[in-house]
């Protein structure tokens, strides 16, 4: 609902990006610094750039919203292979 709405109401889509968004983005982006510096984790731009961790989570809502009758995801199998690829990206 926000995605359609936030033209029409800005201040709705702000207070979720201050309370929500924000907050998570950064939190994100804190883990991916911190597993950085103890090598856990190799230096990239995810730590700059946390929304692309989150990512294929929209794309698989829309994805569903839009084509779910005709082509539905296996919710299991694309977390997984969502799993996979983030940790190969992220691997030291």
């Amino acid at each position: 609902m926000l995605l359609a709405e936030a033209e029409r109401f800005p201040e709705l889509a702000e207070r979720w990006h201050a309370e929500v968004i924000g907050p998570s983005m950064e939190g994100l982006a804190r883990i991916v610094r911190h597993g950085a510096e103890r090598g856990e984790f190799r230096a990239c731009a995810v730590a700059e750039f946390p929304q692309l961790l989150f990512a294929p989570v929209i794309m698989a809502c829309t994805w569903q919203s839009l084509f779910a009758r005709t082509r539905p995801l296996d919710p299991e199998r694309y977390l997984d292979a969502h799993l996979d690829l983030l940790l190969a990206g992220l691997r030291a």
